[in-house]
């Protein structure tokens, strides 16, 4: 008789039952071929809660041994790679903190080194012009999406130097 552990109990109509796909790995056979043998009542199993079960054999207790063993170690990798990945979930550093608007908003406008209040005005109106609602209406919708976004980075960027060098004027997109 087989290490009890190593079988599924209370399955009717079997004494000591393993699982199809465990017999089917034990015989060197395809799991499909056993649930049909089973069918055709060469195997002695059954169907019980979605899962086939087949009469454990009294010779393969050492494969079973051997195959139990290796799918509990499987299970402990399983769980120390999940707890792994936790723990470097944890130990994650936070976000960096955003970078100085001054600069972030100048990669927006595309200038680079000192910004005037020039460069500024300069640099929004030639978006402008490319990325404006009304110069790629004959876009498809995904452009025109993208132009949308575009149009509404620029904006705020030059919302942010226009407050901060005084720039006066009317946007033309409002």
């Amino acid at each position: 008789m087989l290490d009890p552990s190593l079988y599924s109990h209370n399955i009717p109509g079997l004494d000591e039952a393993l699982p199809a796909d465990i017999y089917a790995e034990l015989s060197e056979s395809k799991v499909a071929s056993v649930i049909r043998d089973i069918k055709a009542r060469r195997l002695l199993g059954v169907l019980h809660k979605g899962e086939w079960y087949v009469e454990a054999p009294s010779f393969c207790e050492d494969k079973l041994k051997v195959i139990w063993k290796a799918r509990q170690a499987n299970s402990r990798e399983q769980k120390q790679e999940e707890q792994g990945h936790q723990n470097h979930h944890r130990a994650t550093p936070p976000p960096k903190p955003e970078p100085n608007p001054d600069i972030r908003f100048a990669k927006v406008l595309g200038l680079n080194g000192r910004v005037t209040r020039e460069d500024v005005k300069r640099r929004w109106k030639e978006l402008t012009v490319q990325y404006h609602p009304d110069k790629v209406a004959h876009l498809g919708p995904k452009l025109r999406d993208v132009a949308e976004h575009e149009m509404k980075a620029i904006n705020e960027a030059y919302d942010y130097f226009r407050s901060k060098y005084q720039i006066t004027g009317v946007r033309l997109t409002d």
